[in-house]
């Protein structure tokens, strides 16, 4: 089994002359893992810059939308296969259950448990 840490920001204060507050905490997260040798993908450079009603579900669901998924479905595709050597078996998963990040990550923490 193998551990890894994906970071998604919060959908607040994201896009252009918006402040993000948690800046900060991805820093120390990153940090930490990096001293642990923990696997790490942050999404916020993918996100920051993206007006935030563009990334939610809608006003009243700031979860993460389609849009946004399709923003971060490629490097995290990157990061299963070749950041934790995963290898096609993610790249067939990603492909098999289209952009439900949720979905993908809940299945491979049941299989590489």
């Amino acid at each position: 089994a193998q551990f890894a840490v994906v970071v998604w920001p919060l959908l607040q204060g994201l896009g252009e002359g918006r402040f993000y507050p948690f800046e900060g905490i991805h820093a120390r997260v990153a940090e930490f893992c990096k001293a642990e040798g923990i696997a790490h993908l942050d999404l916020l450079p993918l996100l920051k810059k993206q007006p935030q009603e563009s990334l939610w579900v809608s006003p009243g669901d700031m979860h993460p939308n389609e849009h946004a998924q399709e923003l971060v479905a490629p490097a995290l595709a990157t990061f299963l296969t070749a950041g934790l050597g995963l290898g096609t078996l993610a790249f067939h998963v990603l492909a098999v259950l289209g952009h439900d990040i949720g979905v993908i990550v809940n299945l491979f923490m049941a299989v590489y448990r």
